[in-house]
Order: structure tokens, then sequence, then C-alpha cells
């Protein structure tokens, strides 16, 4: 299951990190009409995008590493 969290958060991140705008429209965007993010919304859409890729790799080492062990 960790696997599994692992890659979803993985694949939020990157959306995040690559796409803020887009990410930002799907959370906030969509409640005001022509609306558009300022860079400090871009910005903090980018840094938790990268804490999830991070978080992801822990989750999948955690998955894989007791694995290797034994």
């Amino acid at each position: 299951m960790s696997l599994f969290i692992g890659i979803m958060l993985i694949l939020i991140g990157l959306l995040s990190v690559k796409f803020p705008a887009f990410l930002w429209f799907i959370s906030t965007g969509w409640k005001f009409a022509d609306a558009e993010p300022s860079d400090v919304a871009l910005g903090i859409n980018r840094f938790i995008g990268y804490f999830l890729l991070v978080a992801g790799v822990c989750y999948i080492l955690d998955s894989i590493i007791p694995r290797l062990s034994g």
C-alpha cells in the first residue's frame, strides 16, 4: 500500500511543480470569475509539489527497503 501512496504522491507532486496554475484553478480558481493566481500562490503550489515529491520517494523507499533487507 505504501508503494501505491508513494506513486500517487509523486504524480500529484509532479503536476503541482509542472502546472501550478492548473492545480490552483482546480482548488481555488473555479470559485471566482476571471481570476488569475498570484506569484505567491504559484510559488506555494510549487513548494507543496516538491514536498509531495520528497514524501512520495520516502513512501516508496519505506515499502522497498524492508523487502531488500530480508
